[in-house]
Parts: C-alpha cells; sequence; structure tokens
C-alpha cells in the first residue's frame, strides 16, 4: 500500500508539473554573475522556480529530474528560454544594463537539432544578440550517446551562443572530456 500511495504522489506531483507548465505557473529568479576583477555585473543566470498553491515551494532539484524523467524537460528548456530572453530585452528598454543572461539547459534539449533555429527566432524576437546569451549545461552532456547532442552543440557555438559547463565536478568526467564541446567557461561546484 506504500509503494501505491508513493506512485500515486508522483503521478499527481507529474501531473502538477505538466499544468504548471502548460498554464506558466513557474517563474524565474536572477542570480547575478559578478566579475571579481572590476566588482561589476558579468551576466544574470535565470533559475526556474515552482510554488504550487497547495504544496508550497518545490525544490528544482525535485521538478528538474521529475521533468526529466516524465518528457517535459524540452518543454521547460524552451519556456526558460523565452522568459529568460523576454526579461533581459525588458530590462534593456527600462534602461537596465544587463550584460547577458545564462539559461540551464538539459542534455536531452541538444538532442534537438531545431534548436539552433529556435534561439535565433527567440533571440530576434527579443531583438538580442546571440553573445547576449549563455547556455549552461551540465558535465551529463559528455556523457550523452544521442548522436544529434555534439552537433547541436558545435551548431548552437557557431552562431554565438556562449556556452559553460555548469556544476563541473559533481559528475565523472575529467578535464580531459572537455576537449569534446567548445565550452568558454567552467563553472566549478
Amino acid at each position: 500500500q506504500g509503494l501505491d500511495q508513493l506512485a500515486r504522489g508522483r503521478l499527481n506531483l507529474e501531473a502538477a508539473l505538466r499544468e504548471a507548465i502548460d498554464q506558466h505557473l513557474l517563474h524565474l529568479v536572477y542570480q547575478p554573475q559578478i566579475n571579481l576583477q572590476g566588482n561589476d555585473l558579468y551576466g544574470v543566470e535565470a533559475l526556474a522556480r515552482w510554488r504550487h498553491p497547495h504544496l508550497g515551494d518545490i525544490s528544482p532539484g525535485c521538478f528538474i529530474p521529475l521533468a526529466e524523467e516524465c518528457g517535459l524537460i524540452v518543454e521547460l528548456g524552451q519556456w526558460a528560454l523565452r522568459e529568460a530572453c523576454r526579461q533581459l530585452a525588458a530590462w534593456r528598454r527600462e534602461g537596465l544594463e544587463v550584460p547577458a543572461i545564462s539559461v540551464n539547459l538539459s542534455p536531452t534539449n541538444f538532442h534537438n537539432r531545431g534548436l539552433p533555429g529556435m534561439l535565433i527566432g527567440i533571440l530576434a524576437e527579443q531583438q538580442l544578440k546571440t553573445s547576449d546569451l549563455t547556455l549552461e549545461i551540465t558535465e551529463n552532456v559528455l556523457m550523452d550517446s544521442n548522436p544529434d547532442t555534439l552537433t547541436t552543440i558545435n551548431e548552437v557555438h557557431a552562431l554565438g551562443i556562449r556556452l559553460a559547463m555548469d556544476d563541473f565536478g559533481t559528475g565523472y568526467s575529467s578535464l580531459s572530456y572537455l576537449r569534446r564541446i567548445p565550452i568558454q567557461e567552467l563553472k566549478l561546484d
């Protein structure tokens, strides 16, 4: 009976996450990135958050893996990209000087060969340049066996969109693996 309750709870949470994505009930918070040499703003990182009306705040450590498992991670990534770019453009229209924005994407997002075109469309829609966006990926992308992943990463890089390796050191890869992908920034855990 305990397993049944656990399974029902997981299914309910999955349905709630699906609804949250469909109805735009998630939101982004923005963490400043500071250049330590000049103590000025280098950029901001967009971080997804979910406040459920009955359950309260649900940790990204809970809903991000759930989105991966139930196939919602691509939609979540696309929503985050659109919302982050919309916010960056809004800040700039208001006269705020935010140099760039970083968005975390799952390795699964890079299975989509249409990702580079989608990124160009989002940036054009918000009148942003490719240099305004950094995509953060985890070292799990180095272990991804999908043949489209590396091709898509290289195409995104060729557009001028920066790539950052997030939480390096938490997985099983080493510095030698980094030669496989064109990253410009390494974020150590």
